[in-house]
C-alpha cells in the first residue's frame, strides 16, 4: 500500500470519525437521497404522491387510530391487523394527527429515513476501507456511484410510502452498530443500548425482523468468541439486545392475542401457505428472477466472494478485523436472500424484499476498486485517455440500470394508479344515500375514501378470508387467499374493480389479473345469476341485482349488457 493511501486509510483502532468527516457523510447521504429520489420520481413518470395501494392500507389503519376508532380496517368493523409493520403504522398515525392529507409528510419522513440508511452504508464502507487498508475516498466514491445506480431502491424507499424506508434504516443501523462493536477496542456503553434499540425495532418494523436481529446478534457473539474474547462485558451487548428483542416479541404477541385474537399480523395468514413445498418453489423462483433481472448483483456477489477469500488469509493478523466485518456483511446478505426464499417472495416489481441489500451489496465493489486504484493509480493519473475512459465507464455504469428501470417501470407505476383509481371510486360510491358493502381486490386507496363496509377479497384485511384455506393455491405470489366459500357467506352488494376505462381508452372487459386472483369468480354460474355487470363513471364491477332495484343506486351504477 502506498504512503498516501496508508495516510488516507483511517487507523485500525477505528476511532469515531472526526466531526468534519461525519458532516460530510451526512451531507453526502442527504444529497444522494435527494438526487436518487428525484431521479426515481422522474423515471417513474411523476407518479401521484398517494403512495402505492398497499401503502394506502397502512394509511387506512393510521387514520382510524388517529381518530380513535381503533386498529380496524372499516370504521365500526372488527379488529384486524392488515398492515404488516406495526411501527410504521404508528408513525403514520402520528402524522395523521398533524394533517388529514399527510402523504407529503410521509414522503419527507421516507426521504429522511432513506438518507439515514445511506449514511449508515457510507459509514460502514469507511470502516471496511480502514481495516482493509485501502483508499477511503475511492471506496466512498464508488459506493456512492453504485447506490445512485439503484433507481428502484429510491422508488421503493421514498415514493411508495411503504415501510421499506424504515426497515432498511433499522437493518443498516443494526449492521453498523455491530460492526463498530466488533472493531472498536473499547466500545462505549451507549453502544449496547443502540444495538438493543435496533434489535427491538426490527420485529416491530417487520415480523421477520426477530429472525434477522437474533441471527446477527448470534453471529456477532460467535465472531467475538473466535477472537478469543473471554470478558463477560464483550458479550453483554448481544445478550442484552437479544433478551430485549425476545421480550418485545413476547409482549407484542400477547398484545396481539388480547386485541386481535391471533399472534401475528393478518397479512401472514393471507399470504403464507402451509404448503411449504409450493412456497419454497415460489421463493426460489423469486431469488433466481432477482439475480437475473437486477443489474450488477452478480458482480457485487463475486466481489464479496473475493473479499471473503482475501479476508480469510488475514484473519490472524493482530488488530485486523476485516474477517469479522466481511463475515458480518456476507451473512447479512445471504441471510436476507434465504429468508425471503423461505417466505415465498412477493409479486411486486423490482423485488421489494431485496431492496434493502441495495446499500450493502456495493461496498465490496468499492473496496475492490480502491485496491485496483492503489495498483494502477499512477498509470491512470498520468494518461489523459485513461481518465476519460474511466469517466465514460462510470457514466455507462450509472446509465445501464437507469435504462433497465425505465423500460420496466410501468408495473410499479400501476401500483400508484391502483391507489388513485381506488380513491376516486370510493369518492363516487360514497355519494349513494345508503352505502352498500363492497368487495375489492385493490383494498387501500378505495378504503381511504369509502366509509362503508369494505371486504378485502385478497384477505389481507379480512380475517375470515385470510384463514379460509391454510394451503394457498394460485399463480400470483402472496395473492392466492381468495375463497369462494367465504365470499358467498358475505355476499357483498358490490364487487368493484379500480381499473380506469376512460384513461385506458378501451371498452369494458375483465382484467386478467383480477380474474386470476379471484380464481375465475366472474365466470361462476351462481355469480352470474346473482350479480349484474355495472359501470360507475370510468369504473366497472358487479352489483347484486337486488341493489339495482333501488333508484338511487341506478343513478350511479349503470348496468352493462
Amino acid at each position: 500500500m502506498s504512503t498516501a493511501a496508508a495516510h488516507e486509510a483511517t487507523p485500525l483502532s477505528c476511532a469515531p470519525a472526526p466531526i468534519g468527516r461525519t458532516r460530510r457523510l451526512i451531507t453526502d447521504a442527504l444529497a444522494i437521497s435527494m438526487v436518487g429520489g428525484i431521479g426515481a420520481y422522474l423515471l417513474l413518470g411523476r407518479p401521484p404522491l398517494t403512495g402505492i395501494d398497499d401503502a394506502n392500507i397502512t394509511q387506512v389503519y393510521a387514520a382510524n387510530l388517529a381518530h380513535g376508532r381503533g386498529y380496524v380496517y372499516t370504521p365500526g368493523g372488527g379488529r384486524v391487523e392488515g398492515s404488516t409493520s406495526l411501527l410504521w403504522t404508528l408513525i403514520n398515525a402520528v402524522i395523521f394527527l398533524i394533517s388529514e392529507r399527510p402523504e407529503w409528510l410521509v414522503a419527507v419522513v421516507c426521504t429522511a429515513l432513506t438518507a439515514a440508511a445511506v449514511m449508515c452504508a457510507l459509514s460502514l464502507a469507511d470502516i471496511f476501507s480502514a481495516h482493509a487498508g485501502v483508499s477511503r475516498e475511492v471506496t466512498h466514491h464508488v459506493t456512492v456511484l453504485a447506490i445512485l445506480a439503484s433507481p428502484s431502491f429510491f422508488a421503493w424507499s421514498v415514493w411508495t410510502l411503504m415501510d421499506l424506508a424504515l426497515w432498511v434504516t433499522v437493518l443498516q443501523f443494526l449492521v453498523l452498530q455491530l460492526a463498530l462493536q466488533l472493531t472498536e477496542d473499547s466500545p462505549p456503553r451507549s453502544r449496547t443500548w443502540l444495538i438493543t434499540l435496533c434489535a427491538v425495532a426490527a420485529p416491530l418494523t417487520r415480523p421477520e425482523g426477530i429472525a434477522v436481529a437474533l441471527g446477527l446478534l448470534a453471529l456477532s457473539a460467535c465472531l467475538t468468541f473466535l477472537r478469543k474474547e473471554t470478558a463477560c462485558r464483550s458479550y453483554r451487548p448481544y445478550v442484552t439486545a437479544a433478551a430485549m428483542s425476545v421480550a418485545a416479541v413476547c409482549f407484542l404477541t400477547l398484545g396481539r392475542l388480547a386485541y386481535f385474537g391471533q399472534p401475528v399480523p393478518n397479512t401472514f395468514y393471507a399470504k403464507i401457505s402451509s404448503g411449504l413445498r409450493q412456497q419454497l418453489l415460489h421463493g426460489i423462483q423469486y431469488l433466481l428472477q432477482y439475480l437475473a433481472a437486477s443489474p450488477y448483483v452478480a458482480l457485487y456477489l463475486l466481489c464479496w466472494l473475493a473479499l471473503t477469500t482475501i479476508a480469510r488469509s488475514r484473519r490472524r493478523v493482530p488488530d485486523d478485523h476485516t474477517w469479522e466485518l466481511t463475515i458480518l456483511a456476507v451473512a447479512t446478505i445471504a441471510g436476507m436472500l434465504m429468508l425471503y426464499v423461505v417466505l415465498g417472495g412477493d409479486h411486486f416489481d423490482f423485488y421489494r424484499f431485496y431492496q434493502p441489500l441495495s446499500l450493502l451489496l456495493p461496498i465490496a465493489l468499492g473496496l475492490g476498486c480502491a485496491y485496483v486504484w492503489e495498483q494502477a493509480g499512477p498509470f491512470i493519473r498520468e494518461r489523459h485517455g485513461t481518465r476519460l475512459a474511466l469517466c465514460a465507464g462510470a457514466v455507462l455504469y450509472l446509465l445501464t440500470p437507469v435504462a433497465t428501470f425505465t423500460a420496466s417501470a410501468s408495473g410499479l407505476r400501476e401500483e400508484f394508479d391502483f391507489a388513485v383509481n381506488g380513491r376516486r371510486l370510493g369518492q363516487l360510491l360514497r355519494r349513494l344515500p345508503v352505502l352498500p358493502s363492497v368487495g375489492v381486490v385493490a383494498a387501500g386507496g378505495f378504503a381511504r375514501e369509502y366509509p362503508g363496509r369494505t371486504y378485502d377479497l385478497m384477505g389481507l384485511n379480512w380475517v375470515a378470508m385470510a384463514h379460509a384455506d391454510p394451503t394457498k393455491t394460485g399463480s400470483v405470489r402472496s395473492h392466492a387467499g381468495f375463497s369462494f366459500r367465504v365470499f358467498w357467506e358475505a355476499r357483498p352488494d358490490l364487487v368493484a374493480f379500480s381499473g380506469d376505462r376512460c384513461a385506458e381508452a378501451r371498452p369494458w372487459q375483465l382484467d386478467p389479473f383480477d380474474m386470476t386472483v379471484l380464481k375465475g369468480l366472474p365466470n361462476d354460474a351462481q355469480f352470474r345469476q346473482e350479480y349484474q355487470a355495472v359501470s360507475a363513471g370510468c369504473y366497472y364491477g358487479f352489483a347484486r341485482k337486488e341493489l339495482l332495484h333501488q333508484p338511487a343506486a341506478r343513478a350511479i351504477l349503470m348496468p352493462i349488457r
